[in-house]
Parts: C-alpha cells; sequence; structure tokens
C-alpha cells in the first residue's frame, strides 16, 4: 500500500505562494501601492522637469543627437510620388509639391519645408513624448514644442493643467490650448485649436492619459552617469598630460649654463639665466643629463581602464535601447554580416509603427496643404482634390550588403513572396515598379535610336539592346 502523503508536507504559507517582486526587503524599497494615471504621474509641475532633462542631454551628449537623428532617418524620412493616372499629371503635381512644401510656402514661421517639419515633428515627439503641429488658416501648417499646449494666463475655463479641453464623458480631447510666451514658467494663452485641426501624437502604451512620455525618459539617468564618468576620465586625462616628464634617479640639480646648486655659496654668473632645479623647456632639441641609473620617461595616461571602456559599452546599449537602435549601428567593428542582419530586422520590425506614424502625420499635412489649394484653384491645370492621389516612399533602407540582398529579393520574387513593386520599394527604389520600367523604356528608345548600347539583364558586361533598333523585349 503507497503511503498517504502527509497534510503537512501539502500546506504552504503565504510566503511559499508569493511572488518574489511583491515582497517587501531591505535590499530595495518596493513602490507604490497606489496606480496612478498617466497624467497624474506626469503632472503638469513634472512635465518640464523630463523635457528639460532631455533637452540638456540632447544638447550636451553627442551619442543622444545622434541617436535622435538615425532614428529619424529611419522613420520621419519621405519622398512624394504622384498618382493622378498618367505621366503627364503626376509630373505636374510633384512640380507643384515641390514648390508648395517649400518653408515659404507651408510654414507660418517661413523656417521649414514640409519634409523637414516631418522629421522635426517626429524629432520632437522623442524628446517631450508628444509632438503638435496646427492646421493653420491660409493653408499653412505650425510647428509646437510640448511645453507649449499648457494652461496659461487668461486660459478659458476648462481648460485642464495639461493645456487640454475635455470632452464632457472625459474619454478624448476636444481642444489644445496653445501658448506664447519665453519658457514654461510665462506662459499666456493664445487660442484654442480644434483636434480636427491639430495633427498630434505621442509615445506611451497606457490609454489612461492624453499627453505622451519621452522614451529616453528610462535612459536619462544612465546617460547621465555616462557623461560624467566621461568627463571624469578626460579630466583625469589632462591631468596626467600636466605633468610632461618624470626623472627616475638620483637628483639632477644642474641648472642654467652648468651652475650646480647645493654645492656652496657661489653665485652665478651675471650671464646665467636663474632656473629652478628640475625645470626644463620641453621643445625639440632638449637633451638631458642624466646619471649613470637614472631615466627619464613621457607621463601618458594609463586610462580610461578597461573596466571603464566595459562601462561605457554597457550604458550605450542602454541608451540605445530606449529607441531601439541595435548597438551595431553605433559601433560596427565587432560585427559581422550575420549579427548585422539579425540586429537590423529586429530594428526593422521594432520602428514599423513608429515610421507608420510619422507617415500619417506627413499625409495629414499635405492632404491640409492640398486642400485648400483646389479649394484657392491653384492646382495644375486639370486636377482638382478628388482626382489626385499620391504616396510618401520611405528614403530610407535596410541594406547592409546590396550583392547579397538583391539575391535574396530576386529569390523572393521567384517564390511568389513578393510583387516586384514591393521588391523595388525594399531595395530603396523612390519610384514604383510601374514607373521604373515607363522610364526605362524611354531611356532604350532613346538609346536605340542614337544607337548606343546598354548594359541590362544579368550579365551587365553584354550589351542588350540592339544598334539597329529593334525592340530588345522580343
Amino acid at each position: 500500500m503507497p503511503r498517504k502523503p502527509s497534510t503537512a508536507n501539502r500546506k504552504q504559507s503565504k510566503e511559499q505562494l508569493a511572488y518574489k517582486a511583491l515582497e517587501s526587503n531591505n535590499r530595495r524599497p518596493l513602490p507604490s501601492t497606489v496606480v496612478k494615471a498617466v497624467e497624474q504621474d506626469m503632472a503638469y509641475f513634472k512635465a518640464p522637469l523630463a523635457h528639460n532633462s532631455a533637452i540638456e542631454l540632447e544638447q550636451n551628449l553627442a551619442l543622444i543627437g545622434w541617436a535622435i537623428r538615425t532614428w529619424l532617418g529611419f522613420t520621419a524620412s519621405f519622398k512624394f510620388q504622384a498618382n493622378t493616372g498618367t505621366p503627364a499629371g503626376n509630373l505636374a503635381l510633384e512640380k507643384h509639391v515641390a514648390e508648395r512644401t517649400k518653408a515659404r510656402n507651408c510654414d507660418v514661421q517661413r523656417s521649414f519645408s514640409l519634409w523637414q517639419m516631418v522629421r522635426s515633428y517626429g524629432g520632437l515627439r522623442v524628446l517631450y513624448g508628444d509632438s503638435f503641429m496646427p492646421k493653420v488658416q491660409g493653408g499653412k501648417l505650425q510647428l509646437l514644442e510640448s511645453w507649449q499646449i499648457a494652461k496659461g494666463k487668461n486660459a478659458p475655463e476648462g481648460v485642464n493643467d495639461n493645456g487640454l479641453v475635455i470632452s464632457p464623458d472625459g474619454l478624448a480631447v476636444d481642444k489644445f490650448a496653445v501658448c506664447r510666451g519665453a519658457d514654461s514658467a510665462n506662459l499666456a494663452h493664445h487660442q484654442l485649436v480644434e483636434w480636427q485641426d491639430m495633427i498630434t501624437d505621442r509615445f506611451g502604451l497606457r490609454p489612461s492619459g492624453f499627453r505622451g512620455v519621452s522614451p529616453l525618459l528610462p535612459a536619462m539617468e544612465t546617460a547621465r552617469y555616462y557623461m560624467t564618468a566621461s568627463e571624469f576620465y578626460w579630466f583625469k586625462i589632462k591631468i596626467a598630460s600636466m605633468f610632461g616628464l618624470a626623472i627616475f634617479g638620483e637628483d639632477n640639480t644642474s641648472g642654467a649654463l652648468g651652475f650646480q646648486y647645493n654645492q656652496g655659496t657661489a653665485t652665478p654668473p651675471e650671464t646665467a639665466v636663474n632656473k629652478k632645479p628640475l625645470q626644463y623647456d620641453l621643445k625639440p632639441g632638449l637633451k638631458l643629463h642624466l646619471g649613470k641609473d637614472a631615466r627619464a620617461e613621457f607621463l601618458e595616461s594609463k586610462s580610461p581602464p578597461a573596466e571603464f571602456l566595459s562601462y561605457a559599452k554597457h550604458s550605450i546599449r542602454l541608451i540605445l535601447s530606449a529607441l531601439n537602435i541595435p548597438y551595431c549601428l553605433w559601433d560596427s567593428e565587432a560585427s559581422n554580416y550575420s549579427s548585422m542582419r539579425g540586429d537590423f530586422n529586429l530594428f526593422k520590425q521594432s520602428i514599423l509603427e513608429e515610421r507608420d506614424k510619422n507617415q500619417q502625420a506627413a499625409h495629414d499635412a499635405l492632404e491640409h496643404l492640398l486642400k485648400f489649394d483646389d479649394a484657392a484653384g491653384t492646382l495644375p491645370v486639370g486636377l482638382t482634390y478628388d482626382l489626385i492621389d499620391w504616396e510618401l516612399i520611405p528614403t530610407a533602407t535596410f541594406i547592409l550588403d546590396l550583392s547579397k540582398e538583391v539575391d535574396a529579393v530576386m529569390k523572393k520574387l521567384a517564390i511568389g513572396a513578393c510583387t516586384y513593386d514591393d521588391a523595388a520599394r525594399e531595395l530603396g527604389s523612390i519610384r514604383s515598379h510601374s514607373e521604373n520600367v515607363r522610364i526605362q523604356g524611354e531611356e532604350i528608345a532613346a538609346a536605340n535610336a542614337a544607337k548606343v548600347p546598354l548594359a541590362r539583364g544579368p550579365n551587365p558586361g553584354a550589351a542588350q539592346t540592339d544598334p539597329a533598333g529593334s525592340d530588345p523585349q522580343q
């Protein structure tokens, strides 16, 4: 007969069943048991502290500025491509947009082109956690920094401490309070902007608030420590460099013109230049007369040590992870193609959503400009807003080795895993595949007419055009 298990073994205390992370201990205090909404955790008096912390690091730590610019290169850089249905219509619309999106024609402040505004819009969202671009009357746009959406002096009734007018049911933002002033402590209310007229987005997963939080916030403390440690070691190197030469061995008391210090009371010749013992002018041609067992060495700093370099690398990884940027983009010295390819694939997946957000903001902004032009009758002849369409093509690619990745794309085409248009986009084309084919056809026809062979096909060295002018596609 098997023994019946003892009930003593089956009984467990509450402490044994609890999550260790929820148990109080003396090593690290537990957080509060009260969960706050985002608006409470980032109250209006805390938000400027977070904003200034991000600005300080962006201005003083090159790594942060580089990380933001790199992130924007992959998420907020686009090329306009018209799609009107005809080549002539496409050309006319693209010329119109190129002129319309210049700084003087789209920005109230005449500071940024539309594409610069989109990049700044994305960059401000990284710095502050949210970004704002109101649609201004007259068919223009304006960039605002996060601290300019606030409850300023003489704000209308209904504006809360975060500069928002919330809907009666408390679920959405109805209006944004735009303020003017030299700093966040001296803001005066300017106007209320309806939610339909504000292009805005924010960072954050939590739905319990309406303002965003900078993704750099978790890395700010690490970045400050890294910046402080770097300054310390640079200072240490500088101190070491101030002591130019070290002499080991017996004292060298020979002064200027061979006069021996501490050798009796004789006075030096009048022509001698008084010089203290062991004081030398380090300059080209300097000669030192040292004793038999003496030696001289230039002082050089032995810092930063390996421990600091390891710490710096770890800190940089943590800082870049705030924007999902792989370390190999910062330092590829120790990476190979396979590891970088894997990092790039993960990076691509992590930022596609952010690129879509910035792309949508650019679409909304361009829509505002072109709708105004349609109403004003300034669109190219024969085009109306209802008849035109366009695409915003990301200019960044995730290609590391073109020779390897073209082959991979061709294999995807062969098995039907992508279209020719997908392949063109993946390889960085700023035009659609159909547009590329049309232009290539014109180029081939012109080359045939001029009897100039073009290198095409799988063997680039072989001429693929017929000097007689026949169709090379047949």
